[in-house]
């Protein structure tokens, strides 16, 4: 498998290297000029291109159709890198061929999935392209031609499945992204406006994340939000929404949950939490939460600015505990 990056910043590209360095069966090849990304991907013919959006020599966007244009690289996967989330430039981004988005850089766990997933599926296009060829120049090979493209079609159906789980779903602690919790909260505003339904947004952020991994490691880092998120997952209801926020903070949207009923629902979050127990961890995790309900006229960006206001509140206040917004 080649990986070809395409990015301007030396240091991207050393993180990118030291990411698949590891990993055997991924040739990694480093292109730091937008202008020279097609000659090199003729070169080195990429089973998945990594690409930055933001270059001093061509538009990112331009680039994508430029690759769509070039015939060896018109299906290739291309995976945009950003250091945007705006969903305006996401949009474009696929409008003009993108076969995914990442904010950069992610953790390792998810661009090895990514990438992985991807040159799965452009080698079963291939594949699958081949055996149609071979169903056309040979009527004695028909029966098992169409028994291997119906595995190949299961395979890239699989594999598709896999990729669209992955795109909404945060690879550390197997809580739905931000994505999702945008979508969602997009929903349920409506809902909530149409049936005149309250809805509670609790946003959470571990106290003194930062120095858990300077003293202890990213690896213990990552064991304190896998197990945070799977305490979050056991303690909210079937139609609930928990999920990772960004870096240490997590966010919860409760349908149907009034200001009050937030509030205690917050609480013993708060306090499940402060029970986590990890091996050779010997500080309890504790967490602040902000707690906010839906106003008359109030957007989603409105209602989490407010609860991230409690919970700056509850850090100013002394961290560990839970405050509500009283609007």
């Amino acid at each position: 498998m080649v990986l070809l990056l395409v990015d301007d910043q030396a240091m991207v590209g050393e993180a990118v290297r030291r990411t698949v360095a590891s990993e055997p069966d991924i040739q990694f090849v480093f292109c730091s000029k937008a202008n020279l990304a097609i000659e090199r991907a003729n070169q080195v013919r990429p089973s998945v291109i990594l690409q930055d959006l933001v270059m001093p020599d061509i538009d990112g966007l331009e680039l994508v159709r430029r690759y769509r244009a070039n015939p060896a690289t018109a299906e290739t996967p291309i995976v945009v890198l950003s250091s945007e989330e705006e969903p305006r430039i996401k949009s474009d981004a696929f409008a003009q061929g993108a076969n995914d988005y990442l904010v950069k850089l992610p953790d390792s766990i998810e661009i090895l999935a990514r990438i992985r997933y991807h040159a799965r599926v452009y080698r079963m296009q291939v594949q699958r392209d081949e055996a149609m060829r071979a169903l056309r120049s040979s009527q004695e090979e028909l029966l098992e031609a169409n028994r291997h493209l119906r595995s190949l079609n299961d395979q890239l159906a699989e594999a598709n499945r896999i990729i669209s789980e992955l795109a909404r779903t945060d690879t550390l602690t197997g809580l739905p992204n931000r994505r999702v919790l945008d979508e969602e909260l997009l929903r349920q505003l409506e809902f909530s406006k149409r049936r005149k339904r309250a809805l509670t947004a609790v946003v959470i952020d571990l106290d003194h994340f930062k120095s858990i991994n300077d003293n202890f490691g990213h690896a213990m880092g990552d064991q304190v939000l896998r197990a945070v998120g799977a305490c979050l997952a056991s303690r909210v209801r079937k139609y609930d929404v928990a999920a990772r926020y960004g870096g240490e903070e997590f966010a919860l949207l409760l349908p149907d949950t009034l200001r009050d009923d937030g509030a205690a629902v917050a609480e013993r979050i708060r306090a499940s939490i402060s029970t986590i127990s990890i091996p050779d961890f010997p500080r309890p995790i504790t967490a602040s939460l902000g707690v906010a309900t839906l106003l008359d006229g109030e957007n989603g960006t409105e209602l989490f600015g407010r609860a991230d206001a409690a919970l700056y509140r509850a850090k100013a206040g002394g961290r560990n505990r839970v405050e509500v917004d009283p609007g």
